[in-house]
């Protein structure tokens, strides 16, 4: 008999919030130490690499790389506006200065999220290539 191949987005919990805690951890730093918010795509790529370290020799790293980036959007949107509140240098009680940081803000994630979602796939596939070929304990 024929075994057919069932397809499932595999993925496993704890590395995913790692990678999730990595990206809002260090997009925060970016945004506002460095001042550097376009940072957050090279810092997708490092969340995928924290999902490897945090997972199994045999999960799928790729996947979790990737909803890592994916469930930190949210808290990353209000940074973001939070950094665009800042930088109009308004008054924050104002309607017009949060309707444009919020605007702002959302275009922002619109150009970025696709790319930071690749970003974090690549960065799980480049750190369990790495972790491979080092052939250590890394990660464990």
């Amino acid at each position: 008999m024929k075994e057919r191949p069932s397809p499932d987005f595999e993925y496993e919990l704890r590395p995913v919030l790692w990678a999730a805690a990595a990206t809002v951890v260090l997009s925060a730093v970016a945004i506002f130490v460095l001042d550097r918010p376009a940072w957050i795509l090279p810092i997708a790529f490092v969340a995928g690499g924290v999902a490897v370290a945090r997972s199994g020799f045999y999960d799928t790293h790729a996947n979790n790389g990737f909803l890592g980036v994916v469930v930190a959007i949210v808290p990353l949107y209000l940074l973001i506006v939070l950094y665009r509140v800042l930088l109009t240098g308004g008054p924050v009680t104002d309607p017009n200065t949060i309707f444009v940081a919020v605007t702002l803000a959302l275009l922002d994630l619109i150009a970025y999220i696709p790319l930071m979602m690749v970003m974090g796939y690549v960065g799980g596939i480049a750190g369990d290539r790495l972790r491979r070929r080092a052939g250590g304990p890394i990660g464990y």
